[in-house]
């Protein structure tokens, strides 16, 4: 119950929202792959693999991105 009161004070869940052409997300760790075709993200200790055509980083604060783009791709992968 302590944890999950942390996790609402403090927000530290990953979020993900997808909207057409657009990415946003929330509380991701680290920015792994960043091309025009392929972003790869670490979040939570998963792989966050989105593939698309002319991805661009529209919006970078802190911990949170806005990607732009024509998306066709999008998969979280178990890091091991």
């Amino acid at each position: 119950m302590v944890q999950d009161l942390k996790n609402y004070i403090f927000d530290l869940d990953y979020r993900i929202t997808i909207l057409k052409n657009k990415i946003n997300i929330f509380n991701y760790q680290k920015i792994l792959t960043l091309n025009s075709k392929e972003i790869v993200l670490l979040i939570d200790n998963n792989k966050l693999v989105i593939k698309g055509n002319n991805l661009v980083l529209k919006k970078m604060i802190d911990n949170e991105l806005l990607l732009l783009g024509s998306i066709t791709y999008l998969e979280v992968k178990k890091d091991e």
